[in-house]
């Protein structure tokens, strides 16, 4: 969930030939750029614009990567990237576009961000897919969402949440040492953090953050530091969560995805109380939305709570792929009957590893079977 990039990728898979030039094809689409990359991959760039309630603001060139196999099989769109109306609103334009020269099925999928836009934009145009696959993906409802805080609560055996806790703890208990550490360990490394006010602030955070990060990456609590040297609990730190993350540099290229979160889409924060005094720079059940500073950000939760709704008695054709670990799993939608929908929340499995892979064979003939009645073609399950 953490790592977004801003690009889109399409892949028009299919095993037919060629039934005419894919770059004739191209050349015909209104606002199309492309330059050849492979014998079956392009990098495209299409003409959006910049509001598309108002065009007379102006347009930019939004990157894509095509990798074309054939033109009538049903064809897959993956992206991450920015706001709601909007960004939905462009892959719309390109579905239109696209649709011109492949007539087949069309399947919309992501992971992360990218299985919450796949989301939002069935939600926006209903009709553009015939299928939606979000992987990974939180529908989250509030700017603050505390399923999350019942998640970390609740998830795994007590034993294992107390040695988190006790991780934590005695990381917060000996800060002047860690820190000391920390800084050259930084300095090594060229890491800066400004955006948040300094290194202690960051090594907060990112000591709040180790619950979340574990459950999240399906870490072992047989792996948890317990009694050993101070150096192996920082040496845990910096593998579960480490201060990358929390570099400027890092910091400045998750803008955007953070002002999204503090405009519309909501995100999570961290509950402190139980460390007591133990927080002395971050202020009380801090956030991290992270948003840019200067820039006044109203949460309006209105697109995720009607999608939500939507989703309920509208969302049809969809195949959700949850990991049962994975603290995102704390806001997936939630099973309903009343729609034709797949849900999987698989056990023992996390944000990396929640994927048609490591499903059971049970579950991977429900999905196949699904799937071929849905889309009308026989199915590749190894090709998925």
């Amino acid at each position: 969930m953490k790592r977004i990039y801003l690009s889109i990728v399409l892949i028009f898979a299919a095993t037919f030939s060629f039934a005419q030039s894919i770059e004739d094809a191209l050349f015909d689409l209104e606002g199309v750029k492309f330059t050849k990359v492979t014998d079956h991959k392009y990098e495209c760039f299409v003409k959006q614009f910049i509001d598309h309630k108002n065009p007379e603001k102006g347009t930019f060139y939004q990157r894509l990567e095509l990798t074309h196999v054939g033109f009538e099989a049903p064809n897959v769109m993956n992206w991450q990237y920015l706001t709601l109306e909007q960004a939905t609103a462009n892959l719309h334009r390109i579905n239109q576009l696209f649709k011109k020269i492949y007539s087949g099925k069309w399947v919309s999928t992501g992971i992360s961000k990218g299985g919450q836009t796949t989301i939002f934009y069935r939600y926006f145009y209903p009709n553009d897919v015939d299928v939606s696959f979000p992987y990974v993906a939180p529908l989250n409802l509030d700017f603050e969402e505390k399923r999350i805080y019942t998640f970390l609560d609740t998830i795994g055996t007590k034993e294992c949440r107390d040695k988190i806790f006790h991780v934590q703890k005695t990381l917060l208990e000996n800060r002047e040492e860690v820190l000391g550490k920390l800084k050259w360990f930084s300095k090594a490394s060229n890491y800066t953090f400004e955006y948040l006010g300094g290194l202690e602030a960051a090594f907060e955070f990112a000591v709040l953050e180790y619950s979340f990060s574990f459950w999240q990456w399906g870490s072992s609590c047989d792996d948890l530091p317990t009694g050993d040297t101070l150096d192996n609990y920082i040496q845990s730190f910096i593998d579960m969560v480490g201060l990358s993350f929390y570099d400027d540099k890092t910091m400045k290229m998750f803008e955007p995805h953070y002002y999204q979160a503090s405009a519309q889409m909501g995100y999570y924060g961290f509950e402190t109380k139980k460390f007591g005094d133990l927080i002395k720079t971050l202020p009380e059940d801090p956030h991290s939305s992270f948003a840019p500073k200067g820039i006044e950000i109203k949460f309006n939760n209105d697109v995720p709570k009607a999608a939500s709704k939507w989703l309920e008695k509208n969302g049809n054709n969809f195949i959700y792929i949850n990991g049962a670990n994975d603290t995102w799993s704390a806001t997936r939608v939630i099973p309903t009957k009343k729609v034709n929908a797949l849900y999987f929340n698989m056990a023992g499995k996390h944000h990396g590893n929640a994927r048609i892979k490591n499903l059971t064979d049970a579950q991977k003939a429900e999905l196949k079977a699904t799937l071929e009645t849905w889309l009308g073609v026989e199915v590749d399950m190894e090709t998925l």
